[in-house]
């Protein structure tokens, strides 16, 4: 008879222990009573009836009857499930007792086991009606050798997921994204501790494998000196980074790593909380049979220091000699994306797995998974193998062009371009924080920011390309108003055109431009005037546009906001608008604040033009990026020289320098800015 414990895990009482047990027989006999299904489904009658009378236990219909329907069978269609195509076929054949072969359209349902099932068909023959169990995948049988067996696709599962660096919930909710049936997480957590016992073998027969070659290169590269011993190098990764006056960290892996071979030679896992115990503490009972991860209590500050006087120093003469320890960094990073910092995975039994899995994966490569499956007694797996290669292939590739000369300069490119871009945001921006600075002076902070460099748009050499002035007048303040009269002026020409509109003129922008519309005149001030229709018009003006040698660049008024819109509504409507395109370079609604930003800009250079520390030339380009003498200032004063060298050489997003990258001008302008503090 079963023991049961009460709320406070002490015993309960015999009457107690008979009473639930005959509650729980009570149920299973209602609930295959509720399972004689013979007057609404018809597949019913090839199965077992159960009688009132017969006397039920818990184990009279169960998987191995070969004639037991299921009750909770789903159809095929509810959802996707994980099939090996030749494992199917086979067993679609025939049926188990006669030749004929199976169909799927036969089907009464299937029912699931994790990623996979079973799909229950009868066979259609009259004389035969054999119920046949078609495995969607390939299983294997534990020690009892019962029931429908352990499918592989579930184990790898449970492999795969340790080697994902996730968990049971993000598995699931990524399945069910697809339709594809769920794992439960209890099955998820024995497949894994299947599979966890030959991980941890593995993992130390690697392990010793490396340290033997570790041992092997070290006499080989150093014969003169038996005594010298190897070279390690080694570094703990805590799940919770220390503060300096505590280390309360969960969980840590620690590990060397050999010089030689670039391989972990041995690691450690401290463990200091069990989720299991902890959640048996927090309800008072006592915790289940498990194979409990905690070997740590944890440490404090002082702990540390005592253990290393106590124990390490008498040892120092026994240390091997250590090295670099940025192997382990690597290492640490790799334990990090198998156990992600962000999840809670030091008080669960999979945190000693995933250090384990990191383990083989830098010492034996991605093909580690497929060499797991085949020491299981899975197939290893055609994918999983081309997976692997793959990525071996491409670790190799990257770990060659690292130590390649080229690869060195990239690094070196690459840094210097960061440390670049760090130094211009600091002398563009000034210290943005620093400890304490919420209680300086307001004043005394430096909050000026040097400008950007302009937009591509601004680099237009507006010398060379003719600027054309021009206005509309329109019917209305609409911007699909009708044009009135277009005109365009430069230095050396100029151009207008009266137009005569569709639509009627407002009394609202007659009165502001002048014209009016009677009949089929234009009239100006009460004067007639020559008009073209709006084709015409339009014509005429793009016909003015392209008689320029280089593209013009429109500027005006208010063009921005309407003038635009008004001509581009009226070419589009005529189908000319790629026209216009074709003539024009640009329009430039702020050109005449650009040009006088530029010109304030340039006459702060006059003095160092004057005392030829630039040259004109240098000084025109240093105005149109943006900066005057005061930028210079504010930079020489944040970071000296640097600052300035940094401000002139800075790049564009097109790679364009945007002064000089010219020593002997950054000199000679950093030494005029400090003979004139």
């Amino acid at each position: 008879m079963p023991s049961i414990r009460n709320h406070k895990g002490r015993f309960s009482r015999t009457k107690s222990v008979k009473k639930i047990t005959k509650l729980i027989l009570d149920r299973v006999q209602q609930k295959h009573k509720n399972n004689n299904r013979v007057s609404d489904h018809s597949y019913a009658t090839f199965c077992n009836p159960v009688t009132p009378t017969e006397n039920i236990t818990a184990s009279t219909l169960t998987d191995d009857d070969l004639t037991y329907i299921p009750p909770d069978l789903v159809p095929l269609s509810h959802c996707r499930l994980v099939t090996e195509l030749d494992t199917l076929a086979n067993q679609l054949k025939s049926c188990r007792e006669c030749t004929i072969p199976l169909h799927l359209h036969d089907a009464k349902g299937v029912r699931c086991y994790g990623l996979t099932g079973i799909v229950y068909i009868i066979c259609k023959a009259s004389s035969c009606q054999t119920l046949n169990r078609i495995k969607l995948g390939k299983v294997h049988f534990g020690r009892e050798k019962k029931g429908v067996g352990i499918f592989y696709v579930n184990l790898k599962a449970a492999t795969g997921m340790i080697h994902a660096g996730i968990g049971e919930t993000q598995l699931n909710n990524f399945l069910s994204s697809l339709n594809v049936h769920c794992i439960d997480a209890k099955t998820l957590k024995i497949r894994e501790n299947e599979a966890g016992s030959v991980l941890e073998n593995q993992a130390i027969m690697s392990q010793q494998r490396h340290l033997q070659m570790e041992i092997l290169n070290s006499t080989t590269e150093d014969q003169t000196d038996s005594t010298s011993g190897i070279c390690i190098s080694t570094d703990t990764c805590w799940q919770k980074k220390g503060s300096g006056r505590s280390y309360n960290s969960l969980s840590g892996v620690s590990t060397l790593i050999g010089k030689t071979t670039g391989k972990v030679v041995n690691h450690k896992v401290r463990i200091s909380s069990c989720r299991i115990c902890e959640r048996a503490k927090g309800r008072g009972i006592l915790p289940r049979q498990h194979k409990c991860r905690k070997n740590w209590s944890g440490w404090q500050r002082s702990d540390l220091e005592k253990l290393f006087i106590q124990k390490m120093v008498p040892q120092s003469k026994k240390l091997s000699n250590l090295g670099s320890s940025q192997a382990n960094e690597s290492f640490n990073n790799l334990i990090a994306l198998k156990a992600p910092k962000t999840k809670h995975f030091s008080t669960s039994a999979s945190f000693k797995l995933q250090s384990q899995l990191s383990v083989l994966q830098k010492n034996e490569g991605y093909n580690y998974i497929s060499e797991l499956n085949t020491s299981i007694g899975l197939s290893p797996g055609n994918e999983t193998l081309s997976r692997g290669n793959k990525l071996n292939k491409k670790r190799e590739g990257n770990k060659n062009i690292s130590k390649s000369k080229q690869g060195k300069k990239q690094r070196k490119f690459l840094k210097k371009k960061r440390l670049q871009k760090t130094t211009v945001a600091e002398v563009k921006e000034g210290r943005t924080y620093h400890s304490s600075i919420g209680l300086e002076d307001f004043a005394t902070i430096d909050i000026e920011e040097i400008p950007a460099i302009p937009e591509a748009e601004t680099f237009t050499n507006i010398d060379d390309a003719p600027i054309v002035c021009f206005d509309l007048e329109t019917t209305g303040l609409s911007r699909y108003s009708d044009i009135t009269q277009i005109a365009a002026c430069t230095k050396d020409s100029s151009f207008s055109r009266y137009i005569f509109p569709d639509q009627q003129i407002s009394r609202e922008a007659s009165e502001i431009t002048k014209i009016t519309v009677v009949g089929q005149k234009m009239y100006y001030k009460g004067n007639a005037v020559d008009y073209k229709h709006k084709h015409e018009g339009m014509t005429d003006f793009l016909t003015y546009l392209s008689n320029f040698t280089d593209k013009p660049v429109l500027v005006g008024h208010n063009i921005k906001r309407f003038d635009c819109h008004v001509l581009f509504h009226t070419l589009k409507s005529m189908n000319m608008y790629s026209e216009l395109c074709a003539n024009e370079l640009a329009f430039s609604p702020s050109y005449p604040q650009l040009y006088q930003m530029q010109l304030t800009n340039l006459k702060t250079f006059e003095k160092l033009v004057q005392s030829k520390c630039l040259s004109k030339a240098m000084a025109l380009k240093t105005a149109k990026s943006n900066l005057g003498l005061q930028h210079f200032q504010l930079a020489a004063q944040r970071n000296n020289m640097a600052g300035i060298k940094a401000l002139m050489t800075e790049k564009s997003s097109t790679w364009v320098v945007r002064v000089t990258s010219n020593k002997q001008i950054i000199q000679r302008v950093y030494e005029y800015l400090f003979s004139h503090k």
